[in-house]
């Protein structure tokens, strides 16, 4: 791995982590009120 790929692929992957956490909670939110609803 060169330091150029790591600096790329490093913000790359917090980035996608973070999208897929806060659809995660988003889509767990939207489950619960219509879970709840049912």
């Amino acid at each position: 791995m060169s330091m150029r790929l790591v600096v790329v692929l490093l913000p790359l992957g917090v980035a996608l982590g973070w999208a897929l956490y806060n659809i995660g909670k988003l889509a767990i939110e939207q489950w619960r009120r219509t879970g709840s609803k049912v």
